[in-house]
């Protein structure tokens, strides 16, 4: 099953290259939030609104997928899911990163 997780932070110039180093120091300095932990979205575009779209023009968001058994989600504390999250970006090996001038997806 695969599972995704949206990471947001305030709109930053991304670097070339370094994109996992760059969300784990956000995560570890908490400078980021959580938008969503759940199923994979198939087309973000029809949950959209006027709100929504303002702020992705002033927001960094960070799309982490991943496969997986079954989770649970809401018993995942902030805590946690920031913690599986390092836990993903630390195997290095098996991730495939894209990301343009604001934006990272990251897929392990």
């Amino acid at each position: 099953m695969v599972h995704t997780l949206i990471l947001s932070t305030a709109i930053i110039i991304l670097p070339s290259i370094g994109h996992c180093k760059l969300v784990l120091c956000l995560i570890e300095n908490n400078k980021v939030d959580i938008d969503y932990f759940g199923v994979e979205i198939d087309n973000p575009a029809d949950y959209m609104d006027e709100e929504m779209e303002a702020k992705i023009k002033n927001t960094t968001y960070i799309n982490i997928h991943f496969e997986d058994e079954e989770i649970e989600y809401s018993k995942y504390s902030k805590e946690e899911i920031l913690k599986l999250a390092k836990n993903l970006l630390v195997n290095l090996a098996d991730i495939k990163i894209s990301a343009d001038d604001k934006d990272i997806d990251i897929y392990v």
